[in-house]
């Protein structure tokens, strides 16, 4: 008979570190790493428990049964990247059948990324191919069956006032139609969209390709009840002796893909464990998110106890004016958080323009996430600011350089990292400083940070256009980046991580959010922060997250 142990975690008590060592536990009795499956909803609680099991020296090839649902249903059925919908097919799909789709606007999961689709919150683009396809997704995820899943197209269930609209010029029966079209477009091509996988082994009751005698569930709070059936069907008595189930229900925010906390609350445990202590949010922090279940009338955040540091929750209503009259260290964790994508690429604008550097999360992605780029910036700051580049940041130059740029054997010199030409193996004499080998290395008349940025302006040096406008501004004034650890991305993207500082853009309540949804997502941004959390106002005021400080 399985036994079921359900852990409840906040953010910060250590949900990975309890079950590793659950885990540590099994292969101290004899068993090993084969007898045991870990599943979890995100690829950045996989990479969490993969670090967690590093540092007690496991290797990653010992963990064949860790991954997503996603990626273990992939091993499962034997899939390839042939096998997973492209952007290509939503738009032949879409093309024959008369439909509106905007592919622009629209994230393709292919297999290397089906673990990792880093959700962003957006509502669907009112476009209404665009809703269709992330309907019926939702749909599979809530009703799995194609009949159950026909009676909820026929009620527009989980769509809001202005999905509906968007469709409405079509019939209910057309709707159903293009859903069974687009069903049999993908099994003659026999290819899946991520929830297809689960469906099929639900259906089917595909057992897991290996097995298991212990499961191990994390952000369980994230299933829906198409990934719970599968899970059950995995981990039935027939197969595990133990299954560990870790949850938050303040931390379900994917409920537009489907997932519940209702599922997992009502799961029955033989044991239940509350993890009692917040290692990460201190107590101001903590007091907001409590303010926030309360909200909601969740009392879950009963007697668990934030870490032992006080914290700061601040109000922030300028924030250029903040960031200017505050000495920030770019080396010092931050997160800049929004609600929305266009948000954040707005965000990502205003800092380029007052010379913030800022990296992604997730899928938000920005100049400063390429590490040429930072280490030719840093180098230029340096140079004008009299201080000696370091040998990476002199080598992420030399390497965009065309060899006919540099002098002869330099660009081959670094390439190989020999660094004769730095002065590393003793052949070449130093100069009184650095900065005369630095410039010794270019053809020609080179010996300024002026004429450094006269050789990255030519055609032929391998920048963007808008990595060489950003170099060619660039001064002794900016701020070095060689550590840079600020990050910018949705509120969705951070879950699961952590910062020391985070700021919080507050944001008005759409008529066609949900107010749970929006705590909950409130409750996990103020919850990413290891010491300060700042909250940037919202317009004139009126924003959502104020009332709770």
């Amino acid at each position: 008979m399985r036994k079921i142990i359900k852990i409840l975690g906040k953010p910060g008590t250590g949900k990975t570190t309890t079950l590793a060592d659950k885990m540590l536990e099994k292969i101290n009795e004899g068993h090993s790493f084969d007898d045991i499956m870990f599943i979890t909803y995100s690829r950045s609680a996989s990479r969490a428990m993969y670090q967690k099991l590093y540092e007690k020296e496991i290797e990653r090839k010992q963990l064949r049964n860790f991954g997503t649902i996603y990626k273990l249903a992939n091993k499962t059925l034997n899939l390839s990247d042939e096998n997973y919908i492209g952007i290509d097919d939503f738009i032949k799909f879409s093309n024959e059948e008369g439909v509106m789709f905007d592919p622009s606007m629209f994230n393709v999961r292919k297999l290397n990324e089906v673990d990792e689709f880093g959700l962003s919150g957006d509502s669907s683009a009112y476009v209404e191919g665009n809703i269709l396809f992330n309907w019926w997704q939702y749909l599979k995820c809530v009703f799995v069956t194609n009949d159950r899943i026909e009676k909820a197209i026929r009620c527009f269930y989980g769509l809001n006032y202005n999905q509906q609209k968007t469709l409405s010029h079509r019939s209910v029966d057309h709707l159903i139609s293009l859903y069974q079209l687009w069903e049999d477009y993908k099994k003659s091509k026999r290819k899946y969209e991520y929830q297809d996988m689960l469906q099929e082994i639900l259906l089917e009751q595909i057992e897991y390709v290996d097995p298991f005698l212990f499961a191990f569930v994390d952000e369980a709070l994230d299933f829906g009840s198409l990934q719970i059936k599968v899970l059950n069907m995995w981990c039935s008595d027939d197969y595990a002796r133990e299954e560990y189930i870790c949850y938050d229900p303040l931390q379900t925010i994917y409920r537009f893909t489907g997932s519940n906390p209702n599922v997992v609350a009502g799961i029955e445990a033989d044991e239940h464990i509350v993890l009692g202590k917040s290692f990460r949010v201190p107590e101001k922090p903590w007091m907001v998110a409590t303010r926030l279940a309360k909200y909601i009338n969740d009392d879950s955040m009963d007697g668990i106890k934030p870490s032992d540091k006080v914290g700061r929750v601040v109000f922030v209503d300028d924030l250029l004016s903040f960031l200017k009259n505050n000495k920030w260290d770019t080396s010092i964790s931050t997160f800049f958080l929004l609600r929305r994508n266009e948000d954040v690429r707005n965000l990502m604008n205003f800092m380029e323009r007052n010379r913030f550097p800022v990296r992604g999360i997730g899928r938000t992605y920005t100049i400063w996430d390429i590490k040429y780029f930072r280490d030719v910036y840093n180098l230029l700051v340096c140079l004008d600011r009299g201080i000696v580049p370091g040998r990476e940041e002199v080598r992420s130059l030399v390497l965009r350089l065309p060899a006919s740029l540099l002098k002869r054997g330099v660009k081959q010199d670094f390439k190989t990292r020999k660094y004769k030409y730095w002065g590393e193996d003793g052949s070449v004499k130093l100069f009184e400083d650095k900065f005369s080998l630095f410039y010794g290395l270019f053809r020609g008349d080179v010996g300024s940070v002026h004429d450094v940025k006269d050789v990255i302006i030519q055609p032929k040096v391998k920048f963007s256009n808008s990595q060489r406008r950003y170099l060619l501004n660039t001064s002794g004034r900016d701020l070095l980046t060689r550590d840079l650890k600020w990050f910018t991305g949705t509120f969705h993207a951070s879950k699961g991580l952590e910062a020391e500082n985070v700021f919080l853009f507050d944001y008005s309540l759409r008529d066609d959010w949900d107010l749970l949804d929006e705590t909950r997502l409130s409750y996990v941004g103020v919850t990413r922060t290891l010491d300060s959390c700042f909250v940037v106002g919202y317009r004139d005021g009126g924003g959502f997250i104020e009332q709770f400080i």
